[in-house]
């Protein structure tokens, strides 16, 4: 069984955009569930999620919390799930065409425990690329999101949900079988990707505190259209 696990807190705008484009480039014959989890918003994302969610054509779930941690969101996942593998999407994450084909394509196909997704980690395809994807081992952290096998998480440690220890601190200190994809998906965080209305957007949510939106470089304009191009 595989899950999508997706996670918002407020950054309403950013939902509506990377939720919409989850439902439309998602094969969702490729996944049993998705589960949504609102993790305490309070600018209308929690309604909007509501009432969207019911366009998902495969069976899904929204688990409206207050646990005010991503980590502590991961952590409960995984106590109650019985999935085999689940794919964790943040709400400023954009999600190309034929994303999940690619991921799956290489967990169907390499032993890991987690294959990340994160863009700028393996490098954008080289002129006649065929199209198939492999992995690259040289990483020293899967980062929040990507395909996680569960039972390779519960084997470890919980991190800490108050954010001292998280899921990167726990990949460094325990050995994992863990892998980016390669070459890298036209995957986009949107609080990354430096054009309007993206940046003033990552601005104002960095000015409603450090728990709805961190402090992350943008990509170089001059080599990521690659990642954003598709979307604007």
């Amino acid at each position: 069984m595989r899950d999508i696990l997706y996670l918002a807190f407020n950054r309403f705008e950013f939902t509506e955009i990377t939720f919409s484009w989850l439902l439309e480039n998602t094969n969702w014959d490729l996944v049993d569930r998705l589960i949504v989890y609102d993790d305490g918003s309070h600018d209308g994302t929690r309604e909007w999620l509501r009432q969207n969610i019911r366009d998902c054509p495969q069976e899904h779930y929204l688990r409206e919390t207050r646990l005010m941690s991503p980590v502590a969101v991961m952590n409960d996942y995984v106590k109650k799930s019985d999935a085999e593998w689940f794919c964790k999407i943040d709400s400023d994450i954009c999600l190309p065409p034929s994303w999940l084909e690619a991921m799956t394509s290489v967990i169907d196909n390499h032993d890991l425990d987690l294959l990340g997704m994160e863009a700028g980690m393996s490098g954008t395809p080289e002129d006649g690329w065929g199209g198939s994807y492999g992995i690259n081992t040289d990483c020293s952290h899967i980062g929040g999101v990507g395909f996680m096998r569960t039972s390779a998480i519960r084997r470890y440690p919980h991190p800490i949900p108050n954010g001292r220890f998280g899921w990167t601190e726990s990949q460094h200190k325990f050995k994992r079988k863990s892998a980016w994809i390669a070459p890298d998906l036209r995957m986009a965080s949107l609080d990354k990707v430096p054009l309007e209305p993206f940046v003033s957007l990552t601005q104002k949510y960095k000015n409603e505190g450090k728990h709805i939106q961190r402090h992350w470089e943008p990509y170089p304009i001059e080599n990521a259209h690659y990642y954003w191009g598709w979307f604007t």
